[in-house]
């Protein structure tokens, strides 16, 4: 958990997306169900402008936790960074299935479709 928090603190503290990324991977080696690293991964990968390899993190992070909303709301600005709208509508719909309420997906969605 201590490389989880050092992520967090590099991520979200400092801006240091870099750091960020090596204690995300050092988390996810020593405990690869923290299904919250995948999607903090992928967000310091997007800073990076590494969306490929972000877009993988998110995908492993939903396979352990397919009800984390963060997760697909990340992949879906990691598809609307590579301009793949109709990925992203897939994934936003699919969070929006789960928690019906949720405001910043559907936010985006409507920004997707050009409703926002």
């Amino acid at each position: 958990m201590e490389a989880f928090n050092s992520g967090n603190i590099y991520l979200f503290g400092l801006g240091d997306p870099d750091n960020a990324v090596t204690s995300y991977r050092k988390a996810i080696s020593l405990k690869p169900g923290i299904f919250e690293a995948y999607n903090n991964i992928g967000i310091a990968l997007i800073q990076q402008n590494r969306i490929d390899e972000a877009i993988s993190y998110l995908n492993q992070g939903i396979k352990i936790r397919p009800g984390y909303i963060a997760a697909y709301i990340t992949l879906g600005k990691a598809y609307m960074a590579q301009s793949k709208a109709n990925e992203a509508v897939k994934v936003l719909q699919e969070a929006l299935r789960i928690s019906p309420d949720n405001k910043e997906a559907k936010a985006m969605l409507e920004g997707v479709l050009g409703r926002g």
